[in-house]
């Protein structure tokens, strides 16, 4: 099975996904002395959010532990061994899931520039 369509690498397409949230939460949040999970525990918590996600504090902390999670179980794999993914769908799977987190912010942006 083929890794790449047009050239373009399954396993690429994914980590340049979540290594763009990793920077849009550092753009949103103003933090870009973090990175990677330690930047989603910080800027997530729920004792002290600097980006606000909801008013419930187990919901606050579902999302820090679904964007930390994401680049703890999806991003850093890949950036730190060679990893080949060759299942489209797979990989239409991680990146759905990485839009979904883009979306969530997506939405905090429209609530604060309206």
């Amino acid at each position: 099975m083929k890794s790449s369509v047009y050239g373009w690498s399954f396993s690429g397409a994914i980590l340049d996904a979540y290594i763009d949230l990793i920077n849009r939460v550092k753009q949103i949040s103003g933090r870009s002395d973090l990175d990677g999970s330690p930047l989603m525990q910080q800027v997530f918590s729920p004792r002290n959010p600097q980006i606000i996600l909801s008013d419930d504090q187990d919901e606050q902390q579902g999302f820090m532990w679904l964007f930390a999670g994401a680049v703890m179980a999806i991003r850093n794999p890949k950036a730190h061994k060679i990893t080949d993914v060759t299942d489209p769908q797979r990989t239409l799977e991680w990146l759905s899931f990485a839009s979904v987190l883009h979306r969530v912010l997506d939405d905090i942006e429209n609530l604060s520039n309206s």
